[in-house]
């Protein structure tokens, strides 16, 4: 994917920055290729990276990059509208907890399944958000909740699609 503004990257480092104010031992990694549409989310993400703010950013990455770096996060956070969220499921599916917010219709389905809504939206209440989900015992027991068969496959979509169009 891109660091597009629909994603909130800005909102996300802002809150970020704010929680790690209080904590200084959370650290946030971008995964995507640079925005093509909005530069300054590009500018600001990698002057927090040149800051040495506990902020990474991995542009280009293969789809094992993507998946080895959400396998060994703590939580994936998905924000922002998503037209379906297929990352979500593949978080689900490397035993990664989702934090989510916004338009995020695959999240909604793992709901009570490793996914749990974050708060408002706004850089002040995320931050919060992001800081009580920084407590390893919240993340454990998120992780926990994962239900890797409960989670939708696209053949099983496909599948109903097809008898539906069929029947």
């Amino acid at each position: 994917g891109t660091m597009e503004a629909r994603k909130m990257p800005r909102e996300i480092l802002e809150a970020f920055l704010s929680a790690r104010e209080r904590n200084p031992n959370i650290c946030l990694t971008f995964v995507g290729n640079p925005s093509a549409s909005d530069t300054a989310i590009n500018e600001a993400i990698r002057e927090a990276v040149a800051a040495d703010l506990g902020v990474s950013w991995i542009e280009g990455a293969s789809d094992g990059d993507v998946w080895r770096h959400m396998q060994a996060a703590d939580a994936f956070l998905s924000l922002g509208i998503e037209g379906y969220g297929i990352p979500v499921l593949e978080a689900g599916m490397l035993g990664t907890p989702t934090l989510y917010g916004g338009i995020q219709p695959a999240a909604e389905l793992m709901e009570g399944r490793g996914a749990k809504r974050l708060g408002e939206l706004d850089h002040i209440d995320l931050g919060e958000s992001l800081l009580s989900w920084a407590e390893p015992d919240r993340i454990r027991d998120l992780s926990a909740e994962i239900d890797r068969q409960a989670i939708p496959r696209w053949r099983d979509f496909v599948q109903h699609v097809a008898e539906r169009c069929v029947g």
